[in-house]
């Protein structure tokens, strides 16, 4: 074979060498056959060249022994032949064939939302395809705007095109896993906290923690106190029974105040402007809170009617503030029984936070979930599900915040399981999930003690499960654009929290 002559092409033989390696020789050369003269390549003269840097008679990959390349695995290169489409034509179509060949790839373009979707699953290994690390940040990026250095001789410099980056576009970028500790993430819910919301209100004095140590970060300093007065060890359930006072001020918790920038993606993404929430485990009030300034009407659900008050108090003060777009209301009762009153196919997303199992024990009360048996809740969680899942209208999302809980003997719960399967079980497809990697927080204090003593590995993250009832891509369109923007009197209120070196430090 001979390269075609006066080939306008200069490709790159080495890149194409890593990719036969990697990957073989996926594709033919296509050659013309000239009735007693040479084998011209018309199409992939640098592929030609590639396979002849790679070796003639033994491959000279590293290591090829051991680990031989795509090209030696099977047995069949012998260092001296290609694969090819042997063609006939005149030279008039020769000529067409290498220069369409060399140019009509060059026409089209590309999704870069789909392109970096498909690199994505390569988990960073992007030897053979032509692709770096930096070209793959460059599509989630936005492009560098500063090179303009007026030294182009044919006029002004032309207006860039500016591409938003994802972040610009979405808040941050909706990978699969959501960094809470990153900074924007913790200046934002620092602000979104700084309006008022008191999550904590109607929940604290109410808790029933069987293990405080998750929640007070001088839990052992306490206990260790009274146990060197006592002149012996105590059990943490008799030094709580006995000695433990709660601390006065909210104590630190996973799940006892929700995190906003959890609730302002979930709604930006994944619910229609204007569109009616519904969280048959509602808690604490940021949810309905947040689903207020940002138009969203919410209607939450929770057991406990001292709870329900303080919510109502707070949405009547963000209210008096003008504040809200939409009225958040919650009701009182047991979610099993709510969720039959609730109206079929009216809701325009279901968002909510159950109950960790009995991490954390809000009440008594035997129809509290987080008093249940792991059974007896799976039970009860299911029957919720299917009823928020008969509510929710057709192509609509539903996301869940969950985490495992750890039972007195070691033994991890699995919640996030017991939500798939209730949900998949109520006609919901499990359409995508992320990992919500949370602040250290206590979990440093607990740590050490943990792994020493089980092996156990202290948990920073929860789940966020997306489930949809329908078509995902109807249930996109419903969603429309993502809307960055906040309404005019919570951006001015941002903007002060912003400025405020105090609350940067207590954040």
């Amino acid at each position: 074979m001979t390269p075609f002559p006066g080939n306008a092409k200069r490709g790159d033989p080495a890149e194409i060498l890593v990719s036969l390696r990697r990957n073989g020789q996926y594709r033919g050369l296509v050659v013309r056959q000239i009735p007693g003269g040479p084998l011209v390549v018309l199409a992939g003269n640098h592929t030609m060249q590639a396979l002849q840097a790679h070796g003639a008679g033994r491959c000279q990959y590293a290591d090829h022994e051991k680990n031989p390349c795509a090209m030696c695995a099977d047995g069949s290169w012998d260092g001296t032949t290609a694969r090819c489409e042997i063609i006939l034509c005149d030279d008039d179509e020769a000529r067409r064939i290498n220069l369409a060949d060399n140019r009509l790839a060059e026409l089209g373009g590309y999704d870069n939302d789909a392109l970096a979707e498909l690199l994505s699953y390569l988990d960073g290994d992007y030897e053979g395809t032509g692709y770096t690390d930096s070209d793959v940040m460059a599509l989630i990026t936005p492009p560098d705007l500063d090179d303009l250095d007026g030294s182009n001789d044919a006029g002004p410099d032309p207006e860039p095109a500016e591409k938003p980056s994802l972040a610009d576009r979405f808040l941050i970028p909706p990978f699969d896993v959501l960094d809470a500790r990153q900074g924007w993430w913790r200046t934002r819910k620092k602000q979104w906290l700084s309006l008022g919301m008191r999550s904590e209100v109607g929940r604290g004095d109410n808790l029933v923690f069987e293990g405080m140590a998750k929640a007070d970060p001088k839990y052992y300093d306490k206990k260790r106190v009274v146990e060197q007065a006592l002149g012996r060890p105590l059990t943490a359930a008799e030094f709580e029974a006995d000695h433990y006072i709660r601390p006065d001020d909210a104590v630190a918790s996973g799940t006892s105040v929700f995190d906003p920038v959890v609730c302002e993606l979930a709604y930006r993404w994944f619910c229609p402007p204007g569109g009616k929430i519904l969280d048959p485990f509602a808690g604490g009030s940021v949810r309905g809170i947040v689903a207020g300034i940002l138009g969203r009407p919410y209607h939450g659900n929770d057991l406990r009617p001292e709870q329900v008050e303080s919510n109502r108090e707070q949405r009547d003060e963000f209210a008096g503030r003008r504040m809200l777009a939409a009225d958040p209301s919650w009701s009182i009762g047991d979610s099993a029984d709510w969720v039959k009153t609730l109206e079929p196919n009216s809701a325009d997303m279901v968002f909510t936070c159950p109950p960790y199992y009995d991490l954390e024990e809000y009440s008594d009360d035997p129809k509290d979930l987080s008093a249940m048996s792991y059974d007896a809740f799976d039970e009860v969680y299911e029957r919720i599900i299917a009823g928020v899942a008969k509510a929710l209208k057709p192509n609509r999302f539903a996301v869940f915040v969950t985490g495992d809980a750890r039972d007195n003997r070691g033994a991890l719960h699995d919640l996030r399981g017991s939500t798939i399967r209730a949900a998949v079980k109520a006609g919901l497809v499990y359409a995508s999930g992320a990992v919500l990697v949370t602040a250290v927080g206590t979990s440093a204090i607990m740590a050490g003690r943990t792994f020493t003593g089980t092996r156990g590995l202290a948990r920073t993250h929860q789940d966020v499960l997306v489930f949809c009832k329908g078509n995902r891509s109807e249930a996109a369109k419903a969603c429309g654009d993502v809307d960055v923007h906040l309404p005019d009197g919570v951006e001015d209120a941002f903007a002060d929290v912003d400025e405020s070196d105090e609350l940067a430090e207590a954040a």
